[in-house]
């Protein structure tokens, strides 16, 4: 399960969806530290066991207080620190599960390359590249959202999680 929680967080760094008719705001520079403040996604779970396939619908929501920032540098490097926790909730086979995951290391240092309104991370621990779209960044705030799947086989049961995961973050230099 840490690992599955672990893998859902890879894409990170996000908040608030648009539709595709919704027009971003580029008012900043994104160069800076910036504090999450609030976080929030959805998705689906689909696993694969024995024949059988089950369905599930996931939910996130980031869990207050939280130190986790980020810093864009002028030299394209991006920098994380501290951390956040998150209360996942989830149904399978009609039970539903909630649990809080402490996320010490969503994404390690790397660089950051920015074109309209799509951001590629790169990280510099095992090159893992993700591709954002900014929603909004003005002087003091930036809304970023992240789409992605994820699949992972363990143990003879495959599963794809499906998710947008979003989140808003204030400027703190």
């Amino acid at each position: 399960m840490r690992t599955l929680v672990y893998l859902l967080f890879c894409l990170p760094i996000l908040l608030t969806s648009c539709d595709k008719d919704e027009v971003s705001t580029y008012n900043g520079d994104i160069v800076g530290t910036w504090k999450m403040e609030a976080g929030s996604g959805a998705g689906q779970i689909t696993t694969s066991f024995g024949g059988s396939e089950f369905n599930s619908d996931l939910t996130l929501l980031m869990v207050q207080p939280t130190t986790y920032e980020i810093e864009f540098t002028s030299s394209k490097q991006f920098n994380v620190s501290g951390s956040m926790n998150m209360e996942m909730t989830f149904d399978m086979l009609g039970q539903t599960t909630s649990q809080v995951v402490n996320m010490a290391d969503i994404f390690s240092n790397g660089t950051f390359e920015v074109t309209g309104d799509k951001m590629v991370l790169t990280a510099n621990q095992g090159e893992e590249r993700q591709e954002v779209t900014i929603v909004s960044l003005t002087d003091t705030n930036l809304q970023i959202e992240a789409r992605g799947a994820v699949t992972r086989s363990v143990g003879g049961a495959t599963s794809v999680t499906d998710q947008v995961i979003d989140y808003f973050f204030v400027r703190v230099n």
